[in-house]
């Protein structure tokens, strides 16, 4: 069996002056990272999220919210056809301990 520890990373962004609360995110994309060890794991955490808001994110569990990550936001700006555009952009991020097993055919 084969033990590692996944970052699972959903970005997305919402335009400012938007004061929708939901319709106006927008995902970038999503990505794994994969690490040996837990260590190295909460390392890439620190190194990419000190300094960001931080906030709980929780997924239904037999009716019970289960604490599974951590969403980090914050605001940010970008240049496109020479105008400036100013963004919040979030991280949803999840670790995960992940066992594999390969499987005979």
């Amino acid at each position: 069996m084969i033990k590692y520890y996944k970052l699972a990373i959903n970005r997305q962004y919402k335009l400012a002056g938007n004061k929708d609360s939901f319709d106006g995110w927008q995902a970038i994309e999503h990505y794994d990272h994969t690490f040996k060890t837990e260590k190295e794991a909460r390392e890439y955490i620190k190194e990419h999220y000190a300094g960001h808001k931080k906030a709980k994110m929780y997924q239904d569990a037999g009716g019970q919210p289960k604490h599974i990550g951590y969403v980090y936001s914050w605001k940010s700006y970008d240049w496109e056809d020479g105008k400036k555009y100013h963004f919040t952009e979030q991280h949803w991020v999840e670790l995960r301990e992940v066992t594999e097993k390969t499987l005979n055919l």
